[in-house]
């Protein structure tokens, strides 16, 4: 009978089942005073350096919300000043267009019164020369108006005591072309008057001026005239004449210048 090799009775071994090896708790270490001493420290060291940083990070959490805090306040102390300064220069602004609007005002106040001013006194010239070329037209117009009734009944009106007085009449009273035909036109007339065989007499009805100028005018007029012969057997004349006569200023003194019949 073979006897059993190494290798199978290895092999047999590892087929039997191992018992597990009971393994010992180690013992403590117990540490020595120093050591104890040493770890107290280095705790304390550590809880003060932690107290130390919540210290410091309280402060500076404290710090930074104060210095935000104050950082706040400058920033609304400076928008406050701004607004402020806005304010101030909105309201120098204000007043200052107030006061130009009130300068405007009272510029524009003035200026308008100098025109009234202005006005006012042209509007008195006006009306004061208006006035006066109107108060002297009608001095013309009442001038020539009583010249050509005063001429026309003197050179018309022939009685025997009158009638020597009628060529200063035309003399004083008339002038160029007037002069020569009133001459004419009454010498018949004058001898009868002086003889005492007639008596005339004009009277005025109308007189109209239509032209006053300062050294001439001109007015229409109607006048009754009447011829009385002193014969009881013949009757008396009456006629009624619309003439037109210009007057000249001569020398300062009105004289009739011409005359014509109007129909």
């Amino acid at each position: 009978m073979a006897e059993p090799s190494n290798s199978d009775t290895v092999a047999e071994h590892d087929k039997t089942p191992s018992k597990p090896v009971a393994t010992k708790p180690a013992a403590p270490v117990k540490a020595s005073p120093l050591q104890k001493s040493f770890l107290e420290r280095r705790k304390a060291r550590e809880t003060a350096g932690a107290a130390a940083a919540g210290t410091m990070s309280g402060a500076k959490k404290s710090g930074a919300s104060a210095s935000a805090k104050r950082d706040g306040a400058a920033e609304s102390a400076s928008i406050s000043g701004r607004v402020d300064l806005q304010k101030s220069a909105v309201g120098r602004e204000v007043r200052r267009a107030g006061a130009d609007q009130g300068r405007i005002r009272q510029v524009g106040l003035r200026i308008l019164a100098g025109v009234a001013l202005v006005a006012v006194i042209a509007a008195a010239v006006l009306f004061g020369v208006g006035k006066h070329q109107y108060d002297r037209k009608n001095e013309l117009r009442a001038e020539y108006s009583s010249f050509a009734q005063q001429v026309t009944v003197n050179l018309t009106t022939l009685t025997p005591s009158n009638v020597g007085q009628l060529q200063k009449t035309l003399l004083e009273q008339t002038s160029g072309y007037a002069k020569q035909q009133m001459e004419q036109a009454v010498k018949q007339t004058v001898e009868l008057v002086k003889q005492g065989q007639l008596s005339t007499k004009t009277t005025v009805l109308s007189t109209a001026v239509t032209r006053a100028d300062a050294d001439r005018g001109s007015a229409i007029m109607v006048f009754g005239w009447t011829s009385k012969p002193n014969d009881p057997k013949q009757e008396m004349a009456v006629e009624t004449y619309r003439w037109r006569v210009d007057m000249t200023r001569i020398n300062g003194q009105l004289k009739l210048t011409n005359f014509e019949w109007v129909w």
